[in-house]
């Protein structure tokens, strides 16, 4: 979405969710605008709102994990948490929870590729080297030809 694009659909978005509140994918829409115009703590509160409807729902549990991501190295006040040392850790042990969400038995090989890769920055952030090769270790069993590249 490109951002002219994207404040036209939170309009959307929003007016949709208000007729059909019950619907998960509703949520998740509203949270990837967020996403888009960089609001990660409403987004935030989009994706959670859309696994409160259907907890079984990997690319809200994804997305979720990205958007703690983007909120742990976000510098900007009052919601990010660089600085702030236990903050960050609460968020990357978040995006790490809903990164394991996001593999079910339907995930592709692009989705698990993205997640791996997505555990292994987290795991590097949080200072587990062993973990973080881990990940990169099932990264590669998914996308052996991405191992070459530079990183």
């Amino acid at each position: 979405l490109e951002q002219n694009r994207c404040r036209e659909a939170e309009l959307e978005a929003r007016a949709a969710l208000e007729l059909s509140p019950e619907k998960a994918e509703l949520s998740y829409n509203l949270g990837v605008v967020m996403s888009c115009l960089k609001r990660h703590p409403e987004a935030q509160e989009a994706y959670e709102a859309a696994l409160r409807l259907r907890e079984s729902f990997p690319a809200a549990h994804f997305n979720l994990a990205r958007t703690h991501m983007a909120l742990a190295n976000s510098l900007e006040h009052p919601h990010g948490a660089f600085g702030d040392f236990a903050a960050r850790r609460q968020h990357l042990r978040a995006a790490l929870r809903h990164l394991g969400e996001s593999l079910d038995e339907h995930s592709t090989a692009k989705s698990r590729e993205e997640t791996y890769k997505s555990m292994e920055e987290v795991h590097y952030q949080l200072g587990d080297q062993a973990a973080a090769a881990a990940s990169y270790e099932s990264f590669l069993g998914v996308a052996p030809q991405e191992g070459l590249k530079a990183r």
